[in-house]
């Protein structure tokens, strides 16, 4: 059992949609508007026309949610773990706040984020909702376009109707594929700063937060067509530490140059490679400006300019043995065409390599996307390599809630939470602040939120 979170925009979709409906939609949080798909729950085409992204408590019960797209992307039901409650509010009044009219406080109760965790954890804002805290479930309560009341017991029509009243499948092709279809821009995109760090933590173009602690090379992401043509491929390469992984290092490729980064345990000891060459010179970089920055005797920084309007950058930063990827300002116009593990821009969905099938399994997700191609990046080769598969740790920790962390941590131990709290407190991303306080906690080591 573990303990998760949800950030903003996380897009826990797993297929292609079909139709969108034109009329303005009714919707409500609640099972019965689902449809069983390959056992997930979910509305094909969307939770209806105008119904915004967000996270919707189901007012009937305190441990379940349903998450909305925002778009004809699919819409998820989501049951907690045993024992488990979500809280509309567990990511802090800072990082969370309510969906606009009807959809937000007092009709739907959604928020931009929330998560599963122990009910007496519970904020109190979490439990001050329908179906939570001893108040009585909202059973008769629907609200559309635009974020209005609707009759009571309205329900989500956005998909097509079978006979039998059960909305249909996405269209399937010889094989039992579903088949891609013409999808609306899903959330995400810009301003997430996507890519991976810590131990390790992913955040997709969607803004999805995630984990996976498989030990091997992994495909963040890969484009031929990039910039012109000249092509991109980034690989990450993790390393586990008892229960938990981390980047160790990464590898880059634009055009016909390699870059090659790694951490280190001592102080002032940078370790690189542009074109198999050690600590060689970094002027340019696949034609584009590279630069290396010393930030303190335990971390630098490498940025690579793309030198467009848009202020893109590739920013490769390490922080000891840890070693972080960002793409800073991300557009669809630079990235639209990437594969990887950081999911599909346009629409958010977790795609694996066939470009059809979405997953929603983080473990099966970062297994898809282990590097398969034969020309590696890497100079050596280390760690399980295709076709051998990721190896997991044991009792691989998936959850970010510190409760579930406790339960896991020795009786007597030399970093706090009020420690790590205090540690992590520049961090201004919620979602990142939160990641920064799991790992401190995790290692036990306050001075590893530098590494954020």
């Amino acid at each position: 059992m573990y303990i998760s979170y949800q950030l903003s925009f996380l897009a826990l979709v797993s297929s292609f949609a079909t139709t969108v409906a034109t009329a303005p939609q009714c919707f409500s949080c609640v099972i019965d508007n689902f449809t069983e798909n390959q056992h997930q729950w979910q509305i094909v085409g969307g939770c209806g026309e105008g119904v915004p992204v967000g996270y919707y408590p189901d007012l009937t019960t305190c441990h379940a949610y349903c998450f909305c797209t925002g778009s004809i992307a699919p819409a998820s039901y989501q049951i907690c773990n045993h024992g488990l409650v979500w809280d509309t509010w567990l990511l802090g009044v800072g990082a969370t706040h309510w969906l606009a009219g009807d959809f937000g406080d007092g009709g739907l109760y959604a928020t931009n984020g929330g998560g599963c965790q122990w009910d007496t954890s519970m904020s109190a804002g979490g439990a001050a909702r329908p179906g939570c805290g001893g108040n009585a479930p909202k059973t008769d309560f629907s609200v559309g376009a635009p974020g209005v009341n609707c009759a009571a017991g309205g329900s989500p029509t956005a998909s097509p109707v079978a006979a039998g009243g059960s909305p249909t499948a996405s269209p399937v092709a010889a094989g039992g594929s579903p088949t891609a279809s013409p999808v609306a821009a899903a959330p995400g995109g810009g301003g997430t700063n996507p890519g991976v760090k810590g131990d390790p933590h992913f955040r997709t173009w969607a803004g999805e937060h995630f984990e996976y602690h498989g030990k091997c090379d992994l495909e963040l992401l890969s484009d031929p067509s990039f910039a012109d043509g000249k092509g991109i491929d980034v690989h990450a390469r993790t390393e586990i530490i008892r229960s938990w992984s981390f980047v160790k290092k990464t590898a880059i490729r634009i055009g016909s140059d390699v870059l090659e980064v790694e951490g280190s345990k001592d102080d002032y000891e940078n370790h690189y490679w542009i074109n198999d060459a050690y600590l060689g010179d970094l002027t340019t970089f696949g034609g584009f400006p590279i630069s290396f920055k010393q930030l303190n005797k335990k971390a630098f920084v490498i940025t690579i300019d793309l030198q467009n309007e848009d202020d893109q950058t590739i920013i490769i930063r390490t922080y000891r043995e840890w070693v972080r990827v960002e793409f800073m300002n991300a557009n669809e116009r630079m990235y639209g065409n990437t594969i990887g593990i950081l999911g599909n821009f346009a629409t958010g969905i977790k795609l694996a390599r066939d470009g059809i099938t979405g997953i929603n399994n983080y473990n099966k997700f970062g297994q898809e996307w282990q590097v398969r191609s034969t020309s590696k990046l890497f100079r050596e080769e280390e760690g399980p390599q295709y076709p051998e598969t990721c190896v997991m740790p044991t009792n691989a920790h998936a959850g970010h809630n510190k409760s579930a962390l406790r339960a896991s941590r020795r009786l007597t131990v030399s970093v706090s939470e009020t420690d790590a709290e205090d540690a992590c407190a520049y961090v201004a991303d919620g979602g990142d602040r939160k990641e920064c306080i799991y790992d401190v906690l995790a290692t036990e080591d306050v001075n590893v939120a530098g590494a954020y």
